[in-house]
């Protein structure tokens, strides 16, 4: 009794000794499914210095079941595994399971090597390794040494092919199993035949003919007829052989082989390349295909079991696949004497029906994402009624693992001896955790490789499951796409179910969501313990951590602040109500945003009008930003709602002020000025969001240049990656097209080539009117047409400046000079501007200038044209204006103008120069967005000069950057 007790003990030691060390090793793991008494499904995943993934059938011949070859009406026919299965099931038999057949021409669909069914023979082969199956369902490889003669006027000739395609120097017959017509290609010599019998390995049919004539190429195979060709280039005698038949004649055709297997076998197809033979791998089996793809082979153990084996392949987070000497190795380990590869790539599947159920199902990962259509398939099928008596009981899961305290589901079928399914009621047991009468399992608490347990009556099954406390790897996905997530950037207010995806060694975690720890952190949202995660409703940022036991993965959470802009009055109509004047504002000096703003104007006498304006938005926002310029009145400016009139704000600040108000604007229909001063003010950009921050950030952009390739990209910490309409890609001052991603602000465009320097800006706008801009320089040449620029620092831009038309320089006695160091007029500089924007005057907007008499005829429609647009104003002395054309242009007054030439709506860059308190007020804006769009930058000492004499070459560097 003693001694009983300790070897139960010994016993049970060792099986917990041997779940722990599955546990600890992790890979290989695998799994069995009985299908029927003669046939198991093994699934096995492993590493061999790559993920792999394999399916193989273990079929023992002798019994019920029995291998058939099969292939469509015609050899040419391409079917899905469904389809093949329907049509032996139309001939009386049952497909348990099956794999893809031989190789395949992928043009025509024709098998590669020799088909043999129900023991005739339907296409052969060139001499390459074949799988044979006798009556008993045992199978044998070997070359196909098949020798076909036909015996025709008392000479012996040898037949090339049957049903293969034709060429010169053989004799080829075609059957009504190769398809309509014959293949060839070029003129022929055909005798219609009509047969004794079917073609057989070992037997001999005789040849009627029926007629004998020449075609060029294929022609129609009639019903119950043969067609035998050769090619008009062939050997004279065989022409000659061809030629002494008549309509009548008959003569023999005789199959034989060396290997008379050949001639006792069923079916047989076609093995390409022969992995293994009599024990031993063939060498150098890597010089034929050292590729790692999926693949499909057949193997013979040394007691006959044979081995319908694939690996999945060409997935490198799945299975990677093998070379045919991999795998004629893993056969080997699999304990194969001889095989042979069949099709393999797209072409490999494996389909086995679940025990207890009707159909066969997809059971490995085709490499194409799904099936891929072949020509010939090898099944195993059983035929006729069975029993009806329950014979095996298999247990299946498509769970290979579960996390601790998580659930998979399990089921059982039973089968009789034909695996036709057999009802029964089954009793459910683990030896760790619970299963309910319905099969689903709840595991333990702790890792533990569980037992479940199946039985009915007599029958039982059992498979193993590893219960796992920590993955080796966390995966976050959304719920609705599967897609693999690393960042999200939800909308406010959004919710976005997640889930996870956990692995352990190869295979996956069967878990649900509620299995996880969920943990959101941040302002960006929350999350519930089933992943469902619900974005803040004013913005933010934050991380979501999904856990189970010690591995914990972790993605940043940007929630985007929805800003829309309304109304950003680039153009309103003019009009006026009753004391209020409203206009399109163009004076850059009182834009905040784009190129244009609304002014109005107040006249208290006649006050109480309201201008009509539309701010409205699609759903709900929480605030409204205005941007106000004010002169410092006592007045104020209220919106018209359907729901009451509201206070948008006090006027009495000076300048450019953001106006913020924290409630639900949407709705306004007019907006009045209310007050007893007569007041001129200007408004901008009306933007309604969620966000009770407003944006002041414009969109940040990488730019780079590699040759004539441009590549940027382009992201706003508000929006997002801005919409296509709000980018501008600009060559030389000119639009050129790109291709943009607004999924990831990616830009990309072709520069053309050029000799000269090209001038490239990308331009970037947000939803606020927030706008920036950076700008490369093309590779091109430095030459000017100017003797005095030869080796300037600024040759390059006079050059540029010359190329565009914008200057030819001043004339001189024998040519032209660039005058370098000279000052620039003001009235010069009104001709580069003029010519640079290609301007001209606006009527009626032309300024009165004291001194029109003294502008140069060559400068008068460029001074008007640039004074009608704003750029340039003039100096006010008295009541009189004056433009002092031949005066020097100052550095303050340069960049004055050439800002007002920029839409608005750029930040400001501190200006940090020692000089700064020297710069004139109504010059520091347009200088500050300079600098900050990179257009200056001062001069080496660092001071600006704001009162300094602006040079020529300096013009000629300023209007080349801002081009």
């Amino acid at each position: 009794m003693m001694f009983k007790r300790l070897l139960a003990m010994i016993l049970i030691l060792l099986m917990f000794s041997t779940r722990l060390t599955v546990l600890a090793q992790k890979e290989p793991w695998e799994n069995s499914e009985e299908l029927t008494e003669d046939i198991e499904l093994n699934t096995r995943c492993y590493d061999n210095g790559n993920r792999q993934a394999e399916h193989y059938l273990t079929y023992h011949p002798g019994g019920e079941v029995f291998p058939v070859i099969w292939f469509g009406e015609k050899l040419s026919d391409r079917l899905t595994f469904a389809e093949a299965a329907a049509q032996i099931e139309a001939d009386g038999k049952r497909v348990v399971a099956g794999t893809n057949g031989d190789y395949f021409v992928l043009s025509t669909g024709q098998p590669v090597g020799l088909v043999i069914s129900e023991g005739r023979l339907i296409t052969t082969d060139e001499g390459n390794s074949s799988v044979g199956f006798l009556p008993d369902g045992s199978a044998f490889f070997g070359t196909t040494d098949i020798r076909m003669v036909m015996g025709i006027k008392g000479e012996n000739y040898r037949l090339s092919g049957v049903n293969k395609p034709v060429r010169r120097g053989g004799f080829f017959l075609f059957t009504g199993d190769y398809g309509t017509r014959t293949p060839a290609q070029a003129r022929v010599r055909n005798l219609v035949l009509v047969p004794d019998q079917d073609l057989r390995v070992g037997g001999s049919v005789v040849l009627r003919v029926e007629s004998n004539f020449w075609s060029d190429g294929g022609i129609p195979i009639p019903e119950d007829r043969w067609i035998l060709c050769v090619t008009e280039d062939s050997d004279e005698w065989r022409l000659n052989a061809m030629d002494s038949l008549e309509e009548g004649d008959t003569f023999s055709l005789e199959i034989t082989a060396e290997d008379l297997r050949w001639s006792m076998c069923t079916y047989a197809g076609g093995s390409l390349y022969r992995l293994i033979a009599d024990g031993e791998i063939v060498p150098d089996l890597d010089k034929a295909d050292s590729s790692r793809a999926p693949r499909t082979a057949v193997g013979v153990r040394e007691d006959g079991t044979v081995i319908l084996y694939t690996v999945d392949g060409r997935q490198s987070d799945h299975s990677v696949g093998l070379t045919l000497d991999e795998a004629a190795r893993r056969l080997s380990e699999l304990g194969c004497v001889n095989a042979g590869a069949m099709d393999g790539g797209g072409s490999t599947t494996l389909y086995a029906q679940s025990s207890g159920t009707e159909d066969a199902a997809l059971r490995n990962h085709p490499s194409d994402g799904k099936e891929r259509a072949v020509s010939t398939f090898l099944f195993l099928v059983t035929e006729g009624e069975g029993s009806g008596e329950g014979k095996t009981l298999s247990v299946r899961t498509d769970a290979a693992a579960v996390l601790c305290g998580g659930s998979a589901v399990f089921s059982a079928g039973i089968c009789d001896e034909k695996g036709t399914p057999v009802e029964g009621g089954i009793q459910w047991s683990a030896d760790s955790g619970t299963i309910d009468p319905d099969g689903v399992f709840t595991a333990p608490d702790h890792a533990e490789l569980a037992e479940i347990r199946a039985e009915s009556r007599a029958l039982s099954g059992s498979v193993c499951i590893p219960v796992i406390e920590t993955p080796d790897s966390l995966r976050l996905l959304s719920e609705s796409t599967n897609q693999e997530i690393f960042l999200l950037e939800p909308e406010p207010e959004e919710t976005v179910d997640l889930t996870a995806d956990a692995s352990w060694g190869m295979v996956k975690i069967s878990a649900e969501d509620k299995d996880f720890h969920w943990e959101c952190t941040g302002n960006a949202g929350t999350i519930d313990p089933h992943g469902l995660f619900t974005a803040s409703r004013y913005g933010g940022e934050g991380t979501i951590t999904v856990s189970a036991g010690e591995r914990s993965l972790t993605v940043r959470v940007t929630v985007r602040m929805r800003f829309t802009c309304v109304q950003p009055f680039e153009q309103i109509p003019s009009g006026s109500d009753c004391g209020l004047y409203w206009s399109t504002e163009t004076n850059m000096d009182r834009i905040r945003f784009g190129q244009g703003s609304l002014r109005l104007d107040y006249d208290p006498e006649n006050g109480g009008g309201v201008c009509p304006v539309s701010w409205n938005e699609e759903g709900e926002a929480q605030y409204l930003y205005l941007w106000v310029f004010g002169n410092g009145s006592e007045n104020a400016l209220y919106a018209m709602r359907k729901e009451g009139e509201v206070l948008l704000t006090a006027l009495n600040k000076r300048g450019w002020t953001l106006v913020a108000l924290d409630t639900a604007f949407t709705g306004i229909t007019g907006i009045q000025i209310r007050g007893s001063e007569a007041d001129t003010i200007w408004l901008d950009q009306v933007v309604l969001s969620n966000s009770p921050i407003p944006d002041l950030e414009p969109p940040h952009i990488v730019l780079a240049v590699d040759g004539d390739t441009i590549k940027a990209s382009i992201r706003d910490e508000a929006d997002g990656f801005p919409e296509q309409s709000q980018v501008l890609l600009t060559l030389d001052g000119e639009a050129i097209t790109f291709r943009y991603d607004e999924n990831n602000g990616e830009l990309r465009a072709e520069g053309a080539s050029d000799e000269t320097l090209q001038h490239l800006i990308l331009c970037a706008w947000d939803r606020s009117g927030n706008y920036t801009q950076v700008s490369a320089y093309l590779d091109g040449g430095t030459d000017a047409p100017f003797p005095d620029m030869d080796g300037h620092w600024a040759e390059a831009y006079a050059g540029y400046l010359f190329r565009r038309g914008i200057t030819k320089g001043r004339a001189v006695e024998d040519g032209f000079l660039f005058d370098p160091n000279a000052p620039v007029t003001r009235a010069e500089f009104a001709v580069f501007l003029t010519r640079w924007l290609s301007l001209s005057p606006i009527e009626g907007e032309i300024p009165e200038f004291a001194d029109a008499e003294d502008i140069p005829a060559w400068a008068k429609d460029s001074v008007y044209a640039a004074s009608s647009h704003g750029l340039i104003q003039g100096s006010l002395e008295g009541d009189k204006l004056f433009f002092r054309p031949s005066a020097s242009l100052t550095r303050a007054q340069a960049a004055t103008i050439l800002g007002r030439t920029c839409p608005a709506g750029s930040p400001y860059a501190d200006l940090v120069f020692p000089d700064e308190c020297d710069i004139p007020s109504w010059a520091a804006p347009y200088i500050s967005r300079l600098v900050y769009l990179g257009v200056i930058n001062g001069f080496d000492d660092g001071t600006f000069r704001p009162d300094g004499t602006l040079t020529r070459a300096q013009a000629a560097k300023l209007l080349a950057e801002m081009s």
